[in-house]
């Protein structure tokens, strides 16, 4: 991965006694120096945890990463309290916040060993072939791994889990007009979620995307319960259709590739059995 650092943050000096003839970093031949404001850096951001001082009583004030604050991403400033002894800028955890040029984009955030690592951004370059615009959220080892949130330049957008940095786990997608809220695997609906998609809403299980195993799909005027295949009603189940004049249709049984194949039909009058798809003629019909 090859890095452009644009600049390595750390806030404001924690104490009016740091100064540019003060402040060193506490090891030699370090590509970091401190300029009363900030770090700047000659060489690729290969960040090595340094020990705080031998002082058994050191005094440290840390400066927040950023507005969140997260302790652990912190760098402190260390006072050995002698006062013959310079104050010591320390590294106490092994990244600091950074904006670096990457491969797919620019990055504000934490590194390790020149990788992305914890809380960061990345904007997407113009041409990111997938269309990306912008992620917030965990990395690891350069890759998005965990919480996240992605927006794609044609406003779509995904929030939920990441893993080895494709969309894997749980979240919430909005795309295509519709939204769906449940399990993902590299992109795609599969597993448990549920869809709203053309004013109709599904509850079930999905497969690259369609429903697939036990789902129940909702409209204004009709209901289905039952099983899917590759996106149409096929197995058992129960279908329900509420007419303009409030009357109530329904068809419990086998269904073939959406279509009804063997059960009973009601129409509120009567009652018909279909066979192999097709209506069994009367006298099989029976007035109720």
């Amino acid at each position: 991965m090859t890095l452009n650092i644009k600049s390595v943050e750390v806030g404001s000096p924690a104490s009016s006694r740091l100064n540019n003839s003060q402040a060193e970093l506490p090891h030699r031949g370090s590509p970091y120096a401190w300029n009363g404001s900030s770090i700047s850096t000659t060489a690729s951001p290969v960040i090595k945890p340094l020990p705080l001082t031998n002082s058994s009583t050191p005094h440290s004030q840390t400066l927040r990463e950023g507005s969140r604050g997260d302790s652990i991403r912190s760098i402190c400033l260390a006072h050995t309290g002698s006062p013959s002894m310079h104050p010591k800028l320390v590294l106490r955890e092994s990244y600091i916040k950074t904006t670096v040029e990457l491969a797919e984009g620019l990055y504000v955030g934490p590194l390790i060993d020149g990788q992305p690592q914890g809380t960061g951004t990345l904007i997407y370059t113009r041409d990111d072939p997938a269309g990306q615009k912008r992620y917030d959220g965990a990395f690891h080892l350069g890759k998005r791994q965990g919480h996240g949130k992605l927006v794609w330049k044609n406003k779509e957008q995904y929030e939920g889990d990441f893993a080895d940095d494709k969309i894997t786990g749980f979240g919430v997608m909005i795309r295509n007009g519709e939204e769906y809220m449940g399990k993902l695997v590299n992109g795609e609906y599969e597993g448990y979620g549920q869809l709203k998609k053309k004013g109709a809403l599904y509850a079930g299980y999905f497969k690259k995307n369609l429903p697939d195993g036990y789902c129940e799909q909702t409209t204004a005027t009709d209901s289905y319960k039952g099983n899917w295949v590759n996106g149409a009603w096929h197995g058992q189940g129960l279908w329900t259709l509420t007419t303009a004049i409030g009357e109530t249709e329904t068809f419990e049984g086998t269904f073939r590739h959406g279509e009804k194949w063997a059960g009973i039909y009601t129409n509120g009058t009567y009652s018909c059995v279909y066979r192999e798809g097709k209506a069994v003629a009367a006298p099989c019909c029976v007035i109720l």
